[in-house]
């Protein structure tokens, strides 16, 4: 994934039409950028949520998401500036995370906000685990103003607490996928067999 110091353009499918609407990817980093410079930040995956979770589940990796309020003028530019952006972070997500920005107020972001995270204050972030299909697990959400210091601790205790738990269940969910890949062959092959014999009468 890279040191991501210098990723402004992130990584996923780019919009051609930057006036086409207001839940495309790149609306929420180009307002990031536009806000804090594009210098030093995480490598945010320019896609939408459901990419993002299957990128992190084909990586064995969780998702760090951040929920970005433009309104919020108490503590996320102190956050963006000096926590989120710190080279400390930056390496710690790039190396661990699959990283997916949301304007809180519009498009994924608002729905997350309104349903999943429901945030009490900004700024916010949250860890969650791909699950089955396009579900998901939420392991750890923060809240308001935070130290990188303290940003990583939590991140690196989520990591060591989930991380071999959520190994072993992906891992059970892929050998119950083979069970049932299994199962399916057997019955194609039976019903195959039911098939030819009735030919012979």
């Amino acid at each position: 994934m890279g040191n991501g110091s210098s990723r402004g353009e992130g990584r996923g499918r780019r919009d051609t039409n930057p006036e086409a609407g207001e839940d495309k990817e790149w609306t929420f980093l180009a307002t990031f950028e536009r806000q804090y410079g594009s210098s030093t930040h995480p490598f945010f995956y320019t896609c939408r949520f459901p990419e993002a979770l299957k990128i992190a589940d084909e990586e064995r990796k969780f998702v760090f998401i951040y929920l970005h309020s433009p309104a919020d003028r108490h503590f996320t530019p102190a956050f963006c500036k000096h926590t989120l952006s710190s080279d400390r972070v930056v390496q710690y997500l790039d190396d661990n995370f699959v990283t997916w920005g949301a304007l809180a107020d519009r498009g994924e972001g608002r729905q997350m906000a309104k349903t999943l995270l429901r945030p009490g204050t900004f700024p916010c972030c949250a860890v969650v685990a791909p699950a089955a299909g396009e579900d998901m697990t939420v392991l750890q959400q923060m809240e308001g103003p935070m130290s990188p210091e303290k940003l990583v601790e939590i991140l690196r205790r989520t990591v060591e607490d989930h991380g071999l738990a959520f190994g072993h269940e992906r891992a059970k969910e892929r050998k119950r996928s083979k069970a049932r890949a299994k199962e399916e062959e057997k019955l194609r092959e039976e019903k195959l067999k039911k098939k030819k014999g009735q030919q012979y009468y």
